[in-house]
């Protein structure tokens, strides 16, 4: 009976632990398990947390101290005269609307515990100015920071793997964003309607749909694996680093005012419809590293000189299948001169009529005209450049 008893009482305090809600100095609580709660939903338009905000590490209650581990789904969301908040140090994850609709709120920090930001932590922080992000912090959810529409920069730490859909949609003002080298996934639509200038150090190994819709952002340079970054209108620049193996499907797809693409040695596969639709885009540089270019990866397309260096004609198929020129007719091919029978005699590459020999780039430098551009190859050159650039 005694044996009973006590098993009773111990499911009866983790049951009551499990479902307690408490508040301390104002602030409401939720038990996650036996010594760790988290902020919960307590604040509401008529009862709200207001002024500057401090979260206390630890909370007491029922007797003993409880660590303070989380910040719940909707814990302090609509508080409309909140103005900051301080977060403590063993605070690992921020949930869900955390802080949504908290419109008067203008700076936040988030400690270096935190490795998660959940969806619309941030969401509609209409007056929000400044955000210091945890250097430990991997996942940034979907919204996190949408319609925050005073918010100028965005540092994301190089912790960071994950960043989610619409991340800072509607951010009006955003105009200068860091993203590391970490990154490795990039939702839809995360800087739809920003005023983006420029992003560094790099654009992630898989961008979503739309990544950068309606951008007005000039500049990239891709990831290490660069997989999608569609209708992405006002990129002018990419730089593709030799770390890069594939260019994806559909990779540049509609990317209209895109006019410069480097592609480093190092890149083996361009696949179908990588550069469909980038109208902008005049000259390309094949690197020696290309074995094959799919079917449609640069139809409609400005393109009138291509360089490709590689030895071996890289399998291709129908790279110009559409356009509003006869491309094939139009482009001019330039190969490496030991290699040019082969690529007449190949199936794709012999269709160009116009297919001319570039000396080795490693020989003595040369000048090639036509149509009064001039090509320049110095002998220790790594590209080609059709704009009559001299290059180092």
């Amino acid at each position: 009976m005694r044996r009973i008893l006590v098993l009773f009482s111990i499911v009866l305090e983790m049951s009551v632990l499990k479902a307690s809600n408490f508040f301390v100095d104002g602030l409401g609580y939720t038990f996650i398990k036996d010594g760790e709660v988290e902020v919960t939903d307590q604040c509401f338009d008529t009862v709200g947390y207001s002024g500057k905000l401090v979260i206390p590490a630890y909370v007491p209650y029922g007797g003993g101290m409880h660590k303070v581990t989380r910040i719940g789904d909707n814990a302090i969301h609509s508080c409309h005269s909140l103005t900051s908040v301080t977060i403590p140090e063993t605070v690992v994850a921020i949930g869900d609307f955390a802080f949504w609709n908290c419109t008067n709120l203008d700076s936040v920090v988030i400690p270096n515990s935190v490795l998660t930001i959940a969806r619309g932590a941030f969401q509609c922080c209409i007056k929000l100015k400044s955000v210091v992000l945890s250097e430990n912090l991997v996942v940034l959810g979907d919204y996190v920071f949408e319609d925050c529409h005073s918010l100028p920069s965005l540092t994301i730490p190089k912790s960071v793997k994950y960043i989610g859909e619409y991340l800072t949609y509607g951010c009006e003002r955003l105009k200068d964003i860091s993203i590391p080298a970490s990154v490795v996934e990039i939702g839809r639509n995360v800087w739809e309607g920003v005023r983006i200038s420029y992003v560094a150090d790099n654009v992630a190994d898989f961008c979503r749909l739309n990544a950068f819709n309606s951008s007005v952002m000039k500049g990239a340079i891709a990831g290490d694996s660069i997989s999608y970054i569609i209708d992405g209108k006002e990129i002018e620049t990419i730089v593709i680093p030799d770390t890069v193996k594939t260019i994806a499907e559909a990779a540049f797809t509609y990317c209209h005012s895109l006019k410069s693409v480097t592609i480093l040695k190092g890149v083996e596969t361009i696949k179908a419809g990588a550069f469909f639709r980038c109208k902008a885009l005049t000259n390309l540089v094949l690197p020696e590293s290309v074995k094959s270019v799919a079917y449609n990866a640069f139809s409609w397309t400005s393109i009138s000189y291509i360089c490709c260096y590689a030895s071996i004609p890289p399998e291709a198929g129908l790279i110009f299948r559409y356009g509003d020129v006869d491309y094939y007719e139009a482009v001019h091919l330039y190969v490496p001169c030991e290699s040019l029978e082969a690529y007449q005699q190949h199936s794709e590459w012999g269709s160009f009529q116009n297919i001319m020999c570039v000396e080795d780039y490693r020989q003595t430098a040369r000048k090639l005209f036509y149509d009064n551009q001039v090509i320049i190859l110095r002998h220790d050159a790594t590209k080609c450049d059709m704009a009559g650039r001299v290059l180092p």
